[in-house]
C-alpha cells in the first residue's frame, strides 16, 4: 500500500471534522426544533387553562348574577307585600320576656296590640330570614300562631298575634293542682293539631317544647317559632354562655333535653326530631312544667340517652299510663317506628286516667 499524499491526508482530517460540525449542527436543530415544539405545547396548554379558568370565571359571575337576581326578587316580592315594615312603623310596649336569642315586646302595629320578637344582632342573618319568612307567612292554622309582619333590618323584628296568656312553660308552673287530666289532654291534642298540619306541610320545628307554645283566651294553645332555629346561630359572644336549654355544637344550637338523639349526633332534623320533642312536651305539660331530665346535667343527658336511657313515669304530679306510653312512642331510638302527629291526636283523645 502505498503512502498517503499529505494533501490527500488533509483532506480527509477536514472532511471528517466537516461531518462531526454536521452531525452536531443537525443535532443543535433537532434539539432546538423540540423544544420549540415543546414550548408551542406549554403555550397551547396554558392557553387551554387560562380559558378554562375565563370559563370558570364566567360562570361563577353568572351564578352570582342569578343569586343576586332571586335576592331581588325574594325582596321585591316581599317589599310589595305590606307585611315587610320598618321599625317606625312599631310601637314598642311592655317587656314581655327575655330569652338566649332576644326579647318579647308587646307592641302595637296599625293601632293594634301584638306580640313583638326583637332578635339581638348575630344571632340571623337576615337574607337567611327573608327566605324563612316568605314560607312562614304561609303557613296558616287554628293551633299555629300567625305571623304578621317581618322588619328584616337588624335588629330583626318578628311580629304576630298576641296571646295574652304567655307561654305555655310559664301558663303551667303557675297552674300545679288547678288543671285536670282533661285539661292537659287538651293542651297536647291541640298541640299535635299544629304540629299535624307542619307534617303535611313537610315543614320541621326543630324546637318544640313548651316554652315556644302560646296560651290564648278560652283555653287557645298554638305553636310558635316554627322554622326559626333553622336559620338561627349562636352569636360568637354566647356561644361560651351557659343557657339553661340550648347548647352549642359548631355554629348549630340545639335545645339538648328536646333534641332526638340521632339530630345530635348528625345535625340533622326531620319531622320524627318533632316527634321525640312533642314527648317531652307532653312530660312538660304532665308535670306542671319541670325540667326534663331532672336530676342530670348536660353530659349525662347526652351520653345515656342515645344509650338508650328514658325517662320513668312521672309519679307526683300523677301522670296516666295511656300518656307515658304515648312519651315512650314518641321516643323510640329507631325514628321510622314514631307515630305521626295525625296519629298522636288520635292516641290522645283515648288517653284514661
Amino acid at each position: 500500500m502505498m503512502p498517503m499524499s499529505g494533501e490527500l491526508s488533509l483532506f480527509l482530517t477536514l472532511s471528517g471534522a466537516l461531518g462531526m460540525v454536521a452531525v452536531l449542527l443537525f443535532n443543535l436543530v433537532r434539539r432546538r426544533g423540540r423544544e420549540e415544539e415543546a414550548e408551542k405545547k406549554r403555550q397551547r396548554r396554558r392557553g387551554r387553562e387560562e380559558e378554562a379558568e375565563k370559563n370558570r370565571q364566567r360562570r361563577i359571575g353568572r351564578e352570582e348574577e342569578a343569586e343576586s337576581k332571586q335576592e331581588r326578587k325574594i325582596r321585591q316580592t316581599v317589599s310589595a307585600d305590606p307585611w315587610e315594615i320598618n321599625h317606625s312603623s312599631i310601637k314598642l310596649g311592655t317587656c314581655l320576656g327575655e330569652g338566649f336569642f332576644g326579647v318579647v315586646y308587646q307592641g302595637l302595629y296599625n293601632n293594634t296590640p301584638v306580640a313583638v320578637k326583637t332578635l339581638r344582632r348575630g344571632t340571623m342573618a337576615p337574607r337567611d330570614f327573608l327566605k324563612e319568612a316568605q314560607i312562614m307567612k304561609t303557613m296558616e292554622h287554628p293551633n299555629l300562631i300567625q305571623l304578621l309582619a317581618v322588619c328584616t333590618e337588624e335588629p330583626i323584628y318578628i311580629i304576630t298575634e298576641l296571646m295574652k296568656n304567655g307561654s305555655l312553660l310559664d301558663y303551667l308552673k303557675v297552674r300545679v293542682g288547678r288543671l285536670h287530666l282533661n285539661d292537659q289532654i287538651e293542651m297536647a291534642a291541640q298541640v299535635a293539631s299544629g304540629m299535624a298540619y307542619l307534617e303535611m306541610k313537610k315543614y320541621i320545628h326543630r324546637d318544640l317544647a313548651a316554652r315556644n307554645v302560646l296560651v290564648g283566651e278560652n283555653n287557645v294553645y298554638k305553636v310558635a317559632d316554627f322554622g326559626l332555629s333553622r336559620v338561627l346561630q349562636a352569636p360568637p359572644m354566647l356561644c361560651n354562655q351557659t343557657n339553661l336549654y340550648y347548647i352549642s355544637v359548631g355554629k348549630a344550637i340545639f335545645p339538648l333535653r328536646w333534641t332526638a338523639p340521632e339530630a345530635i349526633a348528625n345535625e340533622t332534623f326531620t319531622i320524627k326530631c318533632d316527634v321525640w320533642s312533642f314527648g317531652i312536651l307532653l312530660y312538660e305539660i304532665m308535670t306542671f312544667g319541670k325540667m326534663p331530665y331532672p336530676n342530670m346535667n348536660d353530659t349525662q343527658v347526652k351520653r345515656m340517652v342515645p344509650d338508650g336511657y328514658r325517662m320513668p313515669c312521672p309519679v307526683d304530679p300523677y301522670c296516666s299510663q295511656d300518656m307515658y306510653n304515648i312519651m315512650l312512642d314518641c321516643w323510640k331510638e329507631n325514628k321510622n317506628d314514631r307515630p305521626t302527629f295525625k296519629t298522636l291526636k288520635m292516641s290522645l283523645r283515648n288517653v284514661r286516667g
